[in-house]
């Protein structure tokens, strides 16, 4: 794997900016799509009760027991429990 410093020493000249104009047109496009469906699925005042909001949108897309497990795991992956 290339370190940051020289990946960035073997990008030829006027390539940078556009490839980074590409990667960000393609991150906005995927965060807005998926927001969208989030926005669809759950409601927006659930959504700022300051929960978390992938463990609320598993229970909503798949059940009660696939966001406790998701809240574990969560927990349990980030050291919080």
């Amino acid at each position: 794997m290339l370190a940051a410093p020289a990946y960035v020493s073997r990008i030829q000249p006027g390539k940078f900016q556009p490839a980074m104009r590409n990667l960000h047109i393609a991150a906005i496009m995927l965060n807005v799509g998926l927001m969208l469906e989030l926005l669809a699925l759950v409601p927006l005042e659930t959504l700022t009760s300051g929960n978390n909001v992938l463990s609320i949108l598993a229970e909503v897309v798949r059940g009660l027991f696939f966001a406790l497990m998701y809240a574990y795991l969560h927990d349990r992956l980030l050291g919080n429990g």
